[in-house]
């Protein structure tokens, strides 16, 4: 048996009841170092209040605070949740997974380097069941891997070590994009053959404009004709899909309800393509609520729902393990009501 260690795997401030302490997660049995409480104790901790008293910011590093025991001789796992399969025995799967359950980058000894310690974010589930609900995660890692979702949540990972606006604003709406592009909550769609036969004609007519030159042509046929290749499926529309398939929100849309679909697309599109924060609705907010609805759909809502879409396909739901990144409360209140969610 060959055992590895585990850094900075976060489950909670104090150790958890024995057990809770070791589980089984595909050929790997985790388990939580005896000095536990006294490492996660070292670890970076952001400002915060808790029970009415403010906790100061504390730097960090890194900690061994659990070890992964496999069988090298016999287990026959690699990794698949990262670009090309790795002969690593699964180990960097198992990472993965409970970086994207804890808000932390867990890591071996040999990624150290890679990724800055000192930032954490939102937890995907609650810290005693972490290792438990890891288990369902790896049972359907497969899956997420099949349906072209590998690279949603790595860049989703990706973000949970940096705490720059326009960084998280790019990883996670990437993320987001992805989990939309490849999901099953679309709508209907303009078959392949029709968008082709409709490209065709509008190319015939950029054709026939003699007021444009050959150059200008070209460029208006490569423009619309990429455009008509997207479908109707806008990443506005794909949106509201995802939204009223997990019921955070319900059809008839109001308009209210597609005003803030909309504030989520303007900071994607504005943000992350011009670097500068947009300003909603110039009527109805100021720019000092303008901002607060921005930074709090990069800070909050964007990734709330890369946890919802991916924590569902990790196989958790409400009311079992894994529960935590399945409840919409908050997403369903700034939707519908437009109450922004505590910022973290």
């Amino acid at each position: 048996m060959k055992k590895i260690e585990l850094f900075n795997l976060h489950i909670g401030c104090a150790r958890p009841p024995s057990e809770w302490c070791v589980s089984t997660i595909g050929p790997f049995t985790v388990k939580l170092v005896d000095s536990y409480k006294c490492r996660v104790s070292r670890l970076y901790q952001r400002k915060s209040r808790v029970d009415g008293q403010v906790r100061q910011q504390q730097g960090g590093g890194w900690q061994v605070t659990a070890t992964a025991e496999y069988d090298e001789n016999s287990s026959t796992e690699n990794s698949i949740l990262l670009r090309r399969n790795g002969s690593d025995y699964g180990l960097w799967d198992l990472c993965t997974i409970l970086t994207f359950l804890t808000g932390r980058r867990v890591v071996t000894a040999e990624y150290r380097d890679m990724y800055s310690p000192d930032m954490h974010w939102e937890r995907a589930c609650l810290d005693v069941e972490t290792l438990r609900a890891a288990s369902i995660a790896w049972c359907h890692r497969a899956k997420l891997a099949d349906n072209g979702l590998v690279w949603a949540l790595l860049y989703y990972n990706e973000a949970l070590s940096h705490n720059s606006v326009p960084v998280l604003a790019a990883l996670y709406t990437t993320s987001l994009d992805l989990l939309q592009n490849t999901s099953i909550e679309e709508g209907p769609e303009v078959d392949k053959q029709t968008r082709n036969k409709l490209r065709a004609k509008i190319k015939e007519v950029i054709h026939s404009c003699d007021f444009l030159s050959q150059g200008q042509k070209n460029a208006y046929k490569a423009i619309v004709g990429a455009r008509i290749s997207q479908g109707t499926n806008t990443s506005r529309v794909k949106l509201k899909n995802l939204l009223v398939n997990y019921r955070i929100v319900n059809e008839p849309i109001g308009d209210d309800v597609n005003t803030r679909i909309g504030y989520v697309n303007s900071v994607r599109n504005k943000l992350v393509h011009t670097g500068l924060i947009p300003c909603l609705n110039p009527t109805e907010l100021s720019q000092e609520q303008s901002d607060d609805y921005s930074f709090n759909i990069v800070g909050n809502i964007i990734p709330a729902l890369c946890r919802l879409v991916i924590g569902k396909r990790f196989g958790f739901s409400e009311g079992s393990l894994g529960s935590l990144c399945q409840h919409t409360h908050d997403l369903k209140q700034f939707f519908n009501d437009g109450s922004l969610p505590v910022g973290i």
